[in-house]
């Protein structure tokens, strides 16, 4: 495998890059902290809507309480990041399952709300709500590292201009508890 920096890699045209991407080989770390990062099909924002986020949300509570720790979320308008300890599965079975239930959720509720036309025009091209396939992810390594991971969820709302103070987001959540036992 080659790896490429700076300007070789933008020259690789974009569907090779994807396909890339699709193909990644996964490291499982028992008992690891995971930074995963995950897009709306083609960065739709759709989480714009709160209500849409709001069913994600629901969605990462009702996961967790199976099958693995939160330490830290934020719900952008096109994407998610997480910071998560797998307690029971794998990282891959974890995030396959967020986005197959919240999809299932989201899709429901356009159904809901919209008939026929009107719900193809509310979810714009797309049709239905999809995820981007695959996921971003990192093991956490030490300390240092989670501590960064935590301060760049934390901030990724204000660095986006959607709020001033991270505190104003209303889908950034820390648990500032579980933090502080990790950190000491």
């Amino acid at each position: 495998m080659i790896l490429m920096t700076g300007d070789a890699r933008a020259s690789i045209p974009v569907l090779f890059v994807f396909m890339l991407h699709r193909h990644i080989h996964r490291t499982y770390v028992p008992e690891g902290i995971y930074f995963v990062t995950t897009d709306v099909r083609w960065h739709v924002p759709l989480f714009a809507k709160a209500v849409i986020a709001q069913i994600v949300e629901r969605t990462i509570w009702h996961e967790r309480t199976s099958c693995f720790l939160v330490y830290a979320y934020v719900i952008m308008q096109d994407h998610m990041h997480l910071l998560i300890q797998p307690t029971k599965g794998e990282i891959s079975t974890i995030i396959q399952s967020i986005k197959s239930n919240s999809c299932r959720e989201v899709n429901r509720y356009f159904q809901k709300q919209h008939s026929g036309e009107r719900a193809l025009a509310a979810m714009g091209d797309m049709g239905v709500f999809r995820w981007q396939k695959g996921f971003y992810d990192h093991v956490i390594k030490d300390d240092r590292d989670f501590r960064n991971h935590i301060e760049y969820i934390r901030y990724n709302p204000v660095k986006a201009s959607l709020v001033e103070k991270p505190e104003e987001h209303p889908f950034l959540f820390v648990d500032e508890e579980a933090v502080w036992r990790m950190l000491g």
